[in-house]
């Protein structure tokens, strides 16, 4: 079994990977379910790269044409893909969650949004800033 260039390199990036997996657990910026599931991830990729040639017979064995990081590739792209839609629909989920919350505030406290309303229009805005503006007061600008 011979190591090619590419796979040092690409062991090196896992290694990499691996290692800013367990400063960030240190750090506790991830969970432990989610610490587990990215070092699954890693080592699972380090042996895919180790074990190359190994996917490459069983590839050909199951009849696809091509390499075996051809089918790797191909496979990662559909996880890319379900892992994209999963997102959007989190984001979707979010977004419906978001405006119930907004709604609901709305309707506890009408007041209180009419006047975050009216301090929000173009013309309050505009009098905020000529009520700040010292210029603009009667007082000194008039010549005696």
């Amino acid at each position: 079994m011979t190591i090619m260039l590419q796979q040092i390199i690409a062991l090196i990036l896992i290694a990499l990977f691996v290692f800013r997996l367990f400063k960030q657990k240190k750090k506790q910026e991830i969970s432990r379910n989610e610490f587990s599931l990215w070092l699954a991830f890693w080592i699972l990729a380090g042996g895919a790269v180790i074990l190359i040639k190994e996917i490459d017979r069983l590839v050909a064995w199951l009849g696809f044409s091509g390499g075996g990081i051809n089918f790797l590739v191909y496979l990662a792209v559909l996880i890319l893909f379900y892992v994209v839609f999963s997102l959007r629909l989190t984001v979707a989920k979010l977004d419906r969650n978001i405006t119930d919350v907004a709604r609901e505030i709305a309707l506890d406290n009408p007041l209180a949004t009419n006047d975050l309303m009216k301090k929000s229009t173009p013309e309050s805005l505009n009098n905020q800033k000529l009520s700040n503006n010292p210029k603009s007061s009667n007082t000194d600008n008039k010549n005696i």
